[in-house]
């Protein structure tokens, strides 16, 4: 889990937060994700996706699932377990 908005900003994806359904939307291009604070459903380009773990809200962040959110917008993650390090091409 990795705060959503640092991180994806950075990648060019717009960001919108919606307070009152605790709703994020991120738009890169044609590509659509709504996350729901606290639910394992995530729309994807308007189709239902089954998150492995909710987004939570800690300190007024929203913290998502990295591989899941990453890989919704094409992005390849790769896992490094000898270094505990991932790596993120946005390509």
């Amino acid at each position: 889990m990795i705060p959503l908005r640092s991180i994806f900003e950075a990648c060019g994806i717009v960001v919108k937060w919606d307070d009152k359904k605790k709703t994020v939307s991120d738009v890169k291009g044609r590509n659509k994700l709504v996350l729901k604070a606290d639910s394992k459903i995530a729309l994807v380009n308007n189709k239902e996706k089954t998150l492995y773990a909710s987004p939570i809200i800690i300190n007024n962040r929203m913290y998502i699932p990295l591989r899941f959110v990453s890989e919704s917008f094409g992005f390849k993650v790769k896992w490094s377990g000898d270094t505990n390090t991932v790596e993120i091409n946005t390509n």
